[in-house]
């Protein structure tokens, strides 16, 4: 067994090289965590239960948009939501559009957007 200082990074190493990414509820947490168990169970020598544990999990589906007029076009875009917001319905929505830009503008023209698709319309992405 490798010194104690490095027995966490080593296993966490591991985890992260063998699974990869492990979103809450997802198969590959639910494999993880089965795997952790052994392991402090049976290399550790640790009574181990493994509870079952209801957390939220959610998957994003199929996103597209289409321009309608002036004329037909597929766009790019990225849909966002809050946490625990309800999914779009299987039809397609189809609604005028109001473009803003910025969330104070959102927020100071709120009562134009019920019932519309808010573009926020920013000059350049300046993400990570």
């Amino acid at each position: 067994m490798p010194p104690l200082q490095t027995t966490a990074w080593n296993r966490l190493a591991y985890i992260t090289d063998t699974y990869g990414p492990r979103m809450s509820g997802s198969a590959v947490l639910n494999d993880v965590i089965a795997y952790v168990g052994q392991l402090a169970s049976s290399v550790d020598g640790l009574n181990v239960t493994l509870e079952p544990v209801m957390v939220p999990h959610w998957v994003r589906g199929d996103e597209w948009a289409v321009m309608q007029t002036p004329r037909i076009k597929q766009l790019h875009y990225v849909g966002l939501g809050y946490a625990n917001s309800s999914g779009t319905p299987p039809a397609p929505i189809t609604a005028e559009v109001l473009v803003v830009g910025s969330q104070a503008e959102l927020m100071n023209r709120s009562a134009e957007a019920v019932g519309k698709i808010v573009l926020f319309d920013w000059p350049t992405w300046e993400g990570a």
